[in-house]
């Protein structure tokens, strides 16, 4: 027996559970094979093969504050990485440091979204380029680092960058590497 059709629109995005059940969807068609599970909660027609489809996955059942972060984000924006970061499984996200951690197989929770400038990639919050760097100075081998760093440095620090917010980004990065080193 064929599996009933769903909402036009359902079919060519992911969609949480709740949303389908919402507009008359039955859980025996959320089960259905021809539906992908990409994280607990949401359903999609097509398996997400990318980070930008892994994303937009995850973004229909994620907090409402949070941003893509670390990894996650430096692949968003096209930043060259190490081969370990560029290789990492996990979706990255920042919440406010007030909120819990978001946890989930797939995803590495971290804080802090309110110290960060968020940007929007395809419609997705993500952390900026310049915050992205800094915060992976905290877990990443110096020369990895500076390696992403100087291929992308136009990409990475707006034209008009005052004194002080150099300053700051820079303190942010060495203050990751003092903390690590305690």
């Amino acid at each position: 027996m064929e599996p009933s059709r769903l909402p036009q629109d359902l079919m060519i995005r992911p969609f949480s559970r709740q949303e389908a059940l919402a507009r008359g969807v039955t859980p025996r068609r959320l089960r259905a094979q021809d539906l992908w599970t990409p994280t607990p909660g949401v359903r999609t027609v097509e398996i997400p093969l990318t980070l930008l489809d892994r994303a937009r996955a995850f973004a229909v059942v994620a907090p409402s504050d949070f941003a893509f972060a670390r990894a996650t984000a430096a692949r968003l924006h096209g930043i060259p990485l190490p081969q370990d970061l560029e290789k990492d499984p996990f979706i990255h996200i920042v919440t406010r440091t007030a909120d819990n951690r978001v946890r989930r197989l797939e995803v590495v929770g971290h804080r802090g979204l309110e110290t960060r400038r968020v940007v929007e990639i395809a419609g997705l919050p993500v952390v900026s380029p310049a915050d992205t760097w800094v915060d992976l100075g905290g877990g990443t081998s110096g020369p990895g680092v500076l390696s992403a760093w100087t291929t992308s440095s136009r990409r990475v620090m707006p034209r008009r960058t005052s004194r002080d917010q150099w300053s700051r980004w820079v303190w942010r990065y060495v203050a990751g590497f003092a903390r690590e080193a305690r």
